[in-house]
């Protein structure tokens, strides 16, 4: 059978077991207790007895209403000593032009300065390898600076380097390349004269 004419399933399960006719529900009797009513009865009950067995006492209620009213307090006084305003939306400032919405995100962007982030201190291990690794560096810099001191200096040799051949063109205007002493490279001399 090709793929084309193979039954598919819309079931997940094995692809090749073959398909079935679709099968009817029971049909419902009328008059038959329902169980879930008593299941929902006795979890309701269970949920009672629990919240009776953990319900606080007046003692913690009322401690706990204190620290609720000191956590208010100190909330309180720091909105009352720092008002800040309100903030507002992106839509609220798009909608007052592009100056207002780029002025707000610049206030928003100055206000969320976060703070530096502060590496926690290295430990001893930490220490001990970074040490190594500095005295490792120190010992090659200094094996490097004698291989510098102690290279020999090259002599430049003057048959390997490179050198031009000035061309001169009858009646050209040249400097004058060979200049004995005193005479100042002010003149010039004409070839082919």
């Amino acid at each position: 059978m090709s793929n084309k004419n193979r039954p598919r399933l819309s079931l997940k399960g094995d692809p090749n077991a073959p398909t079935t006719a679709l099968t009817e529900p029971a049909p419902a009797v009328p008059n038959e207790p329902i169980q879930e009513k008593t299941m929902e009865a006795e979890q309701q009950k269970s949920q009672v007895e629990a919240l009776e067995q953990s319900a606080p006492t007046a003692k913690a209620m009322a401690e706990a209403e204190e620290a609720n009213a000191v956590r208010l307090r100190q909330l309180s006084e720091r909105q009352q000593q720092d008002p800040a305003e309100e903030p507002m939306s992106v839509l609220g400032l798009a909608a007052q032009g592009r100056e207002a919405l780029l002025d707000g995100l610049r206030r928003h962007a100055e206000q969320a300065n976060p703070e530096p982030y502060v590496p926690p201190p290295r430990t001893a291990r930490q220490m001990s390898a970074l040490e190594e690794e500095l005295e490792a560096g120190r010992r090659s810099q200094r094996r490097a600076e004698e291989q510098l001191a102690n290279r020999p200096v090259e002599k430049a040799d003057l048959n390997k380097e490179g050198f031009t051949t000035p061309v001169h063109r009858p009646n050209d205007m040249v400097p004058d390349p060979i200049l004995p002493a005193g005479v100042s490279a002010v003149g010039t001399r004409q070839f082919g004269t």
